[in-house]
């Protein structure tokens, strides 16, 4: 089988609904159909007009190329929570809200412990990462009083992934009168720092001009079996803690008995909202069990008119992405004998005439990517620069599944596959892949709501 793949990285499918399904595209066991080209789209499950809209504009043109054929992929599985009862817009985990969170008030810190009775034998922590699930005020950071003792100033951060937002310098005068007691040096932001639901950042400290063997001190790292030192932390629902940093800066998973120098003090905010939250869980998960029944009588109207859908066995959520382009490989390279696979995403505008004139210049079987590559760096695997691959990569990479891992996003995974299951691979610098201000012209175009496709299918 000469398989080439076309890998059009594009904006993923943002799944925040996810969808079961009725049917899919079947073909006969052991029967392999013939294709010179398959575009297979990436879509979720309620994405009824985005496929409607390409259906009515650029996909009305595939008959213009030899032997082709579209098929729009979705998983067969949706998750059954409600969107505002999962703990992430991209999981399928279900956010359970601890009723202590919106009866009681007044102000937590992270965890509880007294340093100065007890000595740790374990890791030093030195960074708290964490997620917000609910709306909280920071009202002050914290740092082990033993710690600002020995090392007499510090500095603590609050980070997210792209900046900075608090810095503070620590001395001994600048912690509150309840320091002591705490066995914390607590210190009072300016103002309460408002962290969103779905906020993710780190809390971590640094001292200038001690290395980092040095920076907890000897009894952090003693083997001796003594006292152990066990933290008590804020039994919550509106924090998720979900890695730490040790002194080696590497992270670990966050676990309860662990205690890092540092904590903070925050209080929950709208505790009214977050009651009437829960209230009203049971008629939300009614009206949402409605709405998977009405998406999945609607698909299945729906493939009986057009016999378009690929249904893949995953639930279809956005972090299924990476296994969803795994599944469309080794489905089509079961079902098909293609020589071109093109992966779009259903927000994408795929330019035939340009998409035509690229397959009229493949000539051997070789493996190739099509693709705006950045120069001077390894294979792009990130976002709209992922790369479009051919010839017997795509059966490599179908055969290599089941021995690969997932990774954050489709675009990532696919950068990473490649990378790992081919190496001498041709790569196909096309300029005007995506709209650049020097192309009159693109390949393809994306980040597209369907009115917006169907305005430039008008204009053109």
């Amino acid at each position: 089988m000469d398989s080439r793949w076309l890998f059009i990285g594009g904006a993923v499918v943002a799944a925040t609904f996810a969808f079961i399904y009725l049917g899919a595209v079947s073909k006969d066991v052991g029967k392999v159909s013939s294709k010179h080209l398959i575009i297979g789209v990436i879509s979720a499950r309620d994405h009824f007009l985005q496929r409607d809209a390409i259906r009515r504009t650029w996909g009305s043109q595939i008959s213009k190329l030899p032997n082709s054929e579209l098929l729009f992929v979705v998983g067969d599985d949706d998750c059954p929570y409600h969107p505002d009862d999962r703990m992430s817009p991209y999981d399928c985990d279900e956010w359970n809200i601890l009723s202590t969170d919106f009866e009681a008030s007044g102000l937590r810190r992270f965890f509880r412990s007294d340093l100065h009775e007890r000595r740790t034998h374990v890791e030093c922590y030195v960074g708290i990462g964490f997620k917000i699930f609910h709306p909280v005020l920071l009202m002050s950071v914290s740092v082990s009083m033993e710690f600002l003792l020995r090392v007499r100033n510090c500095t603590l951060i609050l980070v997210d992934a792209e900046e900075v937002l608090e810095e503070v310098k620590v001395n001994l005068r600048s912690c509150s009168d309840t320091s002591e007691k705490n066995a914390f040096c607590d210190i009072k932001l300016a103002s309460p720092l408002f962290l969103p639901r779905q906020f993710e950042g780190e809390l971590r400290v640094f001292s200038d001009g001690i290395g980092e063997s040095d920076l907890c001190g000897q009894s952090f790292f003693s083997l001796q079996q003594k006292e152990n030192w066990v933290c008590d932390w804020v039994d919550t629902s509106v924090i998720h803690f979900k890695y730490l940093r040790s002194v080696r800066d590497s992270l670990v998973t966050w676990r309860g008995k662990s205690c890092p120098l540092l904590s903070a003090v925050y209080s929950i905010a709208d505790r009214d909202v977050l009651k009437k939250h829960v209230e009203s869980k049971l008629q939300r998960s009614f009206d949402w069990k409605e709405h998977l029944d009405f998406v999945l009588k609607k698909l299945a109207i729906e493939q009986v008119v057009h016999r378009d859908l690929l249904v893949l066995s995953h639930q279809d959520i956005y972090s299924t992405l990476p296994l969803k382009v795994m599944l469309v490989l080794r489905r089509l390279t079961q079902d098909f004998d293609f020589k071109l696979m093109m992966k779009v995403d259903d927000d994408t505008f795929v330019n035939i005439s340009s998409l035509k004139m690229l397959m009229d210049t493949e000539a051997d079987s070789l493996p190739k990517m099509w693709s705006h590559f950045h120069h001077h760096r390894s294979v792009p695997c990130m976002g709209k620069m992922s790369p479009c691959i051919s010839g017997s990569l795509a059966q490599a990479l179908a055969q290599a599944g089941p021995y690969m891992t997932s990774y954050v996003g489709e675009d990532v995974s696919m950068g990473i596959w490649i990378s790992s299951a081919v190496n001498n691979a041709t790569l196909i610098d096309v300029p005007c892949w995506l709209p650049r201000s020097e192309c009159q012209e693109t390949v393809l175009v994306s980040q597209l709501s369907p009115i917006d496709m169907l305005e430039m299918w008008k204009e053109n």
